[in-house]
């Protein structure tokens, strides 16, 4: 995956606090992705912090295709205005793929600036 870049979850525990670690920026040029080996994904939630300032990006969890679940397709959501967006969990039948990756991209070509931060419910 040339060009793509790996997102570390944010462990959160519970009774405590969690610094939040730095996210990576989403494009329609490369995926960042989650490396999903030994993580529960039911608790695998995303966070998407976008800015106001230009045209809304529409964020893509890339279907997998590997298993049963691969071939309902994308799961795609519009970031109609800066702020924060949270997604999942998702089913890891259906967004993982052979490498054991959930994968994220901006579909629209937006020149917005869009983080991504995936956080691992305890």
């Amino acid at each position: 995956m040339a060009g793509s870049s790996e997102l570390t979850p944010i462990e959160l525990s519970r009774n405590a606090k969690v610094l939040r670690s730095a996210g990576k920026a989403v494009s329609d040029t490369a995926d960042v992705y989650v490396d999903c080996s030994g993580v529960d994904t039911s608790k695998l939630v995303f966070y998407f912090e976008r800015d106001a300032s230009a045209k809304n990006p529409t964020i893509k969890f890339v279907d997998g295709a590997q298993y049963t679940g691969g071939t309902i397709g994308d799961y795609t959501f519009a970031t109609t205005a800066g702020g924060e967006y949270f997604a999942g969990p998702f089913e890891s039948h259906r967004f993982k793929d052979s490498n054991g990756y959930i994968k994220v991209r901006d579909s629209s070509a937006s020149t917005a600036v869009v983080t991504a931060y995936a956080i691992l419910l305890p």
